[in-house]
Protein backbone atom coordinates (compact mmCIF):
# COMPACT_ATOMS: atom_id res chain seq x y z
CA UNK A 1 0.00 0.00 0.00
CA UNK A 2 0.97 3.26 -0.78
CA UNK A 3 2.06 5.85 1.76
CA UNK A 4 -0.47 8.68 2.40
CA UNK A 5 -2.98 9.81 4.52
CA UNK A 6 -5.18 6.73 5.96
CA UNK A 7 -8.49 5.99 5.19
CA UNK A 8 -11.02 4.15 7.72
CA UNK A 9 -10.05 1.14 8.34
CA UNK A 10 -6.68 0.97 6.44
CA UNK A 11 -3.35 1.95 7.44
CA UNK A 12 -0.94 4.10 5.43
CA UNK A 13 2.63 2.17 4.72
CA UNK A 14 5.74 3.06 4.09
CA UNK A 15 7.01 -0.27 2.89
CA UNK A 16 11.01 -1.64 4.04
CA UNK A 17 12.18 -5.07 4.50
CA UNK A 18 12.75 -4.85 8.10
CA UNK A 19 9.68 -2.47 9.19
CA UNK A 20 6.16 -1.02 8.04
CA UNK A 21 5.22 2.84 9.15
CA UNK A 22 1.93 3.51 9.18
CA UNK A 23 -0.81 5.95 10.54
CA UNK A 24 -4.34 3.98 11.59
CA UNK A 25 -7.76 4.85 11.72
CA UNK A 26 -10.27 2.81 12.58
CA UNK A 27 -13.07 4.02 10.67
CA UNK A 28 -15.56 2.17 13.49
CA UNK A 29 -14.77 3.35 16.39
CA UNK A 30 -12.09 6.38 15.67
CA UNK A 31 -9.19 5.23 16.75
CA UNK A 32 -6.87 7.23 15.26
CA UNK A 33 -2.73 7.07 16.13
CA UNK A 34 -0.38 9.44 14.20
CA UNK A 35 2.44 7.12 13.68
CA UNK A 36 2.75 3.09 14.21
CA UNK A 37 5.48 1.17 13.55
CA UNK A 38 5.96 -2.53 13.03
CA UNK A 39 8.85 -4.58 13.53
CA UNK A 40 9.60 -7.70 11.51
CA UNK A 41 8.43 -9.81 14.22
CA UNK A 42 4.82 -7.92 14.19
CA UNK A 43 5.25 -6.07 17.63
CA UNK A 44 3.99 -2.25 17.52
CA UNK A 45 5.37 0.96 18.87
CA UNK A 46 2.15 3.96 18.69
CA UNK A 47 3.32 7.03 18.67
CA UNK A 48 0.86 10.36 18.78
CA UNK A 49 2.18 13.75 18.18
CA UNK A 50 0.57 16.93 20.52
CA UNK A 51 1.61 20.32 20.35
CA UNK A 52 1.63 21.18 24.39
CA UNK A 53 3.62 21.60 27.20
CA UNK A 54 2.00 18.82 28.72
CA UNK A 55 -0.41 16.06 28.26
CA UNK A 56 -3.39 14.17 30.39
CA UNK A 57 -5.01 10.78 30.32
CA UNK A 58 -7.12 11.92 27.39
CA UNK A 59 -4.41 11.86 25.28
CA UNK A 60 -3.72 8.38 25.33
CA UNK A 61 -7.47 6.97 24.72
CA UNK A 62 -6.24 6.28 21.13
CA UNK A 63 -3.06 4.26 22.38
CA UNK A 64 -5.10 2.32 25.21
CA UNK A 65 -7.78 1.31 22.66
CA UNK A 66 -4.75 -0.40 20.16
CA UNK A 67 -2.81 -1.46 23.58
CA UNK A 68 -6.31 -3.67 24.62
CA UNK A 69 -6.62 -4.62 20.70
CA UNK A 70 -3.28 -6.07 20.11
CA UNK A 71 -2.25 -7.65 23.43
CA UNK A 72 1.24 -8.63 23.62
CA UNK A 73 2.29 -6.97 20.48
CA UNK A 74 1.95 -3.88 21.64
CA UNK A 75 5.53 -2.93 22.36
CA UNK A 76 5.13 0.80 24.03
CA UNK A 77 2.51 3.82 23.56
CA UNK A 78 4.27 6.95 23.52
CA UNK A 79 3.31 10.67 23.78
CA UNK A 80 5.41 13.35 22.46
CA UNK A 81 4.81 16.41 23.47
CA UNK A 82 6.66 20.13 24.00
CA UNK A 83 7.24 19.77 27.86
CA UNK A 84 10.73 18.55 29.51
CA UNK A 85 9.25 15.48 31.52
CA UNK A 86 9.28 12.07 30.86
CA UNK A 87 5.46 10.59 32.64
CA UNK A 88 4.76 7.42 32.45
CA UNK A 89 0.80 6.70 32.15
CA UNK A 90 0.54 3.23 32.72
CA UNK A 91 1.13 -0.30 31.03
CA UNK A 92 3.35 0.39 28.07
CA UNK A 93 2.55 4.10 28.10
CA UNK A 94 4.85 7.23 27.96
CA UNK A 95 4.95 10.71 28.25
CA UNK A 96 7.94 12.11 25.98
CA UNK A 97 9.15 15.35 25.41
CA UNK A 98 9.98 15.68 21.46
CA UNK A 99 13.44 17.11 23.03
CA UNK A 100 14.24 13.23 23.44
CA UNK A 101 14.84 12.61 19.54
CA UNK A 102 17.76 14.65 19.85
CA UNK A 103 19.27 13.25 23.15
CA UNK A 104 17.99 16.32 25.35
CA UNK A 105 16.04 14.28 28.00
CA UNK A 106 17.19 10.91 29.19
CA UNK A 107 14.60 7.74 28.87
CA UNK A 108 13.49 5.21 30.98
CA UNK A 109 16.07 1.86 30.51
CA UNK A 110 12.97 0.35 29.48
CA UNK A 111 12.75 2.53 26.51
CA UNK A 112 17.02 2.24 26.15
CA UNK A 113 17.14 -1.63 24.81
Amino acid sequence: MAAGPSHPGAPSRIPSPDRQIWDYNDGRTEILIDCVLERPDRRLLAIEIKLAMSVNEADFRHLRAMRERQGDRFVCGVVFHCGSQVVPFGDRLLAVPASALWGGVPLPASLSR
